[in-house]
């Protein structure tokens, strides 16, 4: 995603301080920790398509993180 997952605040009980989540984080640790840039084909097209803006910017990412292959995309 071009803009990160915000950091949520969990509400508890008032006078509680809340303590906050960061989704972001914990789907890059799920991710990294089970493997699946190793199981996913990031050179597949997407159905449905993306729009032009964020096939652009998805296959610039994957290239950035060496995902895909430059002659591939």
């Amino acid at each position: 995603m071009p803009t990160p997952i915000p950091i949520l605040k969990i509400p508890l009980r008032k006078g509680e301080n809340e303590p906050t989540l960061d989704l972001q984080r914990l789907i890059h640790e799920v991710y990294d920790r089970a493997g699946f840039a190793f199981v996913i084909d990031y050179n597949r097209r997407l159905s449905p398509r993306l729009t032009q803006a964020d096939q652009t910017w998805l296959t610039e990412h994957l290239k950035s993180q060496d995902l895909i292959n430059l002659s591939d995309s």
